[in-house]
């Protein structure tokens, strides 16, 4: 009891204006509280709502818009089409061309639009078959073709091709399979004497020399 009598005291002996601002003090703390949990749960609403949008977006563009641009983009990179088809929201293509030439239209597909996602992929020697989907909404950058559209290949001399054997290959004498990362490039393809690097927009094709392949 004479410690509560103190505090009754001495809250008594306080000035008006302390005694309003330690009255003021627990419900300002009140207030600030309530104010952040409630502009917490409304931005939590707005990303959720933002995620909804996102997959409820349509491709406004025509299938066949979409068909005369890989047929223009083709044509430009001197790359033939044996076949193309469109299967309700995918579009099949078989397609013949140098390496080089492939290989620039896979960086094309891959950033052709903001739905554009390759499902399945054989690529061997100079023949490519996709299997190009349009179902979904991606964030992706666009596609910008250079004013030479030949695929920029820098040959890294800290990059050396030892060996290939069957689905993996000796790299600066380590041995990785596909879609293994080296060095932070991914190896995204292996051929009969070479392989295929990709790390970001940087690309690498590395040439195996003879009677190394085993």
């Amino acid at each position: 009891m004479s410690l509560l009598k103190l505090i009754e005291d001495k809250f008594e002996s306080l000035s008006l204006r302390l005694k309003i601002e330690i009255f003021l003090f627990p419900l300002i703390i009140i207030l600030l509280i309530s104010y952040l949990f409630y502009e917490n749960k409304n931005e939590s609403k707005n990303i959720v709502k933002l995620d909804r949008n996102i997959i409820n977006v349509k491709m406004k563009a025509s299938y066949l818009t979409l068909l005369k641009q890989i047929e223009k983009f083709s044509s430009q990179n001197n790359i033939t089409i044996n076949f193309i088809k469109r299967d309700n929201s995918n579009i099949k293509l078989v397609l013949s061309s140098s390496p080089k030439n492939l290989f620039v239209f896979l960086d094309f597909v891959e950033r052709f639009n903001n739905f554009s996602k390759i499902e399945t992929m054989d690529l061997s020697q100079n023949k490519l078959s996709l299997d190009i989907s349009f179902k979904k909404f991606y964030q992706k950058t666009p596609y910008k073709a250079s004013k030479n559209t030949d695929l920029k290949v820098k040959k890294q001399s800290r990059f050396i091709l030892n060996a290939i054997v069957d689905n993996e290959v000796l790299i600066n004498n380590v041995w990785i399979k596909k879609d293994d990362f080296l060095d932070g490039y991914k190896l995204v393809e292996i051929f009969e004497n070479k392989v295929f690097l990709k790390k970001d927009d940087k690309k690498i094709f590395l040439k195996l020399h003879k009677d190394e392949k085993i």
